[in-house]
Protein backbone atom coordinates (compact mmCIF):
# COMPACT_ATOMS: atom_id res chain seq x y z
CA UNK A 1 0.00 0.00 0.00
CA UNK A 2 1.34 3.43 -0.88
CA UNK A 3 2.09 6.02 1.80
CA UNK A 4 -0.83 8.40 1.11
CA UNK A 5 -3.37 5.55 1.14
CA UNK A 6 -1.91 4.20 4.37
CA UNK A 7 -1.94 7.55 6.18
CA UNK A 8 -5.46 8.35 5.01
CA UNK A 9 -6.72 5.30 6.93
CA UNK A 10 -5.67 6.69 10.33
CA UNK A 11 -6.27 9.79 12.41
CA UNK A 12 -5.14 12.54 12.38
CA UNK A 13 -4.34 12.12 8.67
CA UNK A 14 -7.75 10.79 7.63
CA UNK A 15 -9.24 14.29 7.34
CA UNK A 16 -6.47 15.94 5.29
CA UNK A 17 -7.26 17.14 1.79
CA UNK A 18 -5.18 15.74 -1.09
CA UNK A 19 -2.86 18.75 -1.26
CA UNK A 20 -2.12 18.74 2.47
CA UNK A 21 -1.60 14.96 2.48
CA UNK A 22 0.83 15.27 -0.45
CA UNK A 23 2.79 17.83 1.60
CA UNK A 24 2.94 15.42 4.54
CA UNK A 25 4.19 12.65 2.23
CA UNK A 26 6.95 14.90 0.85
CA UNK A 27 8.21 15.42 4.41
CA UNK A 28 8.08 11.80 5.53
CA UNK A 29 11.00 9.40 5.93
CA UNK A 30 10.95 5.65 6.51
CA UNK A 31 13.04 4.08 9.25
CA UNK A 32 13.53 0.51 10.45
CA UNK A 33 14.07 -0.16 14.17
CA UNK A 34 15.13 -3.69 15.18
CA UNK A 35 13.27 -5.19 18.14
CA UNK A 36 14.54 -3.75 21.44
CA UNK A 37 15.72 -0.46 19.93
CA UNK A 38 14.80 2.63 21.96
CA UNK A 39 13.12 5.09 19.61
CA UNK A 40 12.36 7.78 22.21
CA UNK A 41 13.88 7.89 25.69
CA UNK A 42 11.96 9.11 28.74
CA UNK A 43 13.61 12.34 29.91
CA UNK A 44 15.88 12.20 26.85
CA UNK A 45 16.19 14.34 23.75
CA UNK A 46 12.91 15.88 22.53
CA UNK A 47 11.24 14.20 19.57
CA UNK A 48 12.40 15.54 16.23
CA UNK A 49 9.64 13.77 14.29
CA UNK A 50 6.03 12.71 14.51
CA UNK A 51 6.20 8.91 14.39
CA UNK A 52 3.66 6.59 12.73
CA UNK A 53 3.96 2.81 13.09
CA UNK A 54 3.81 1.27 9.61
CA UNK A 55 4.58 -2.35 10.45
CA UNK A 56 5.33 -4.10 13.73
CA UNK A 57 4.76 -2.70 17.20
CA UNK A 58 6.34 -0.42 19.77
CA UNK A 59 6.12 -0.70 23.55
CA UNK A 60 5.40 2.41 25.60
CA UNK A 61 7.16 2.30 28.96
CA UNK A 62 6.82 4.45 32.07
CA UNK A 63 9.66 4.03 34.53
CA UNK A 64 10.64 0.78 32.80
CA UNK A 65 7.15 -0.81 32.90
CA UNK A 66 5.19 -1.47 29.70
CA UNK A 67 1.96 0.53 29.80
CA UNK A 68 0.89 0.17 26.17
CA UNK A 69 1.70 -1.57 22.91
CA UNK A 70 1.10 0.46 19.76
CA UNK A 71 0.75 -1.09 16.34
CA UNK A 72 0.08 -0.25 12.73
CA UNK A 73 -1.23 3.25 12.13
CA UNK A 74 -0.67 4.49 15.67
CA UNK A 75 1.09 7.81 16.20
CA UNK A 76 3.60 8.62 18.94
CA UNK A 77 6.05 11.32 19.95
CA UNK A 78 3.50 14.10 19.53
CA UNK A 79 3.61 15.49 23.09
CA UNK A 80 7.38 15.92 23.00
CA UNK A 81 7.23 17.24 19.42
CA UNK A 82 4.61 19.87 20.25
CA UNK A 83 6.12 21.00 23.55
CA UNK A 84 9.81 20.69 22.73
CA UNK A 85 10.18 18.90 26.08
CA UNK A 86 11.77 15.54 26.78
CA UNK A 87 9.50 12.54 26.18
CA UNK A 88 7.36 11.58 29.18
CA UNK A 89 7.72 7.89 28.28
CA UNK A 90 10.19 5.58 26.61
CA UNK A 91 9.12 4.11 23.29
CA UNK A 92 10.95 0.91 22.34
CA UNK A 93 10.56 -1.37 19.34
CA UNK A 94 8.58 -4.29 20.77
CA UNK A 95 9.49 -6.28 17.67
CA UNK A 96 11.10 -5.27 14.40
CA UNK A 97 9.22 -2.15 13.39
CA UNK A 98 9.04 0.17 10.42
CA UNK A 99 7.99 3.74 11.17
CA UNK A 100 7.17 6.75 9.10
CA UNK A 101 8.94 9.81 10.51
CA UNK A 102 7.21 13.07 9.65
CA UNK A 103 9.36 16.19 9.85
CA UNK A 104 8.78 18.41 12.88
CA UNK A 105 7.21 21.42 11.17
CA UNK A 106 4.72 19.33 9.20
CA UNK A 107 3.97 17.15 12.22
CA UNK A 108 3.23 20.25 14.29
CA UNK A 109 0.90 21.57 11.58
CA UNK A 110 -0.99 18.28 11.35
CA UNK A 111 -1.37 18.01 15.12
CA UNK A 112 -2.60 21.60 15.40
CA UNK A 113 -5.30 21.10 12.74
CA UNK A 114 -8.92 20.50 13.78
CA UNK A 115 -8.56 16.75 13.32
CA UNK A 116 -5.19 16.85 15.10
CA UNK A 117 -6.81 18.49 18.13
CA UNK A 118 -9.54 15.84 18.18
CA UNK A 119 -6.82 13.19 18.02
CA UNK A 120 -4.92 14.83 20.90
CA UNK A 121 -8.04 15.08 23.05
CA UNK A 122 -8.78 11.41 22.42
CA UNK A 123 -5.19 10.39 23.19
CA UNK A 124 -5.21 12.29 26.49
CA UNK A 125 -8.50 10.66 27.53
CA UNK A 126 -6.90 7.23 27.10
Amino acid sequence: MDLPSFLRMYPPFDDLDDERLADVVRHTHIEFFPGGTVVLQESGEPARFLYVVRRGAVAVLEEGEIVDIQGEGEVFGFVSLLTGASPLVTVRAHEDVICYLIDREIGEEVMSSRRGMVFLASAFRR
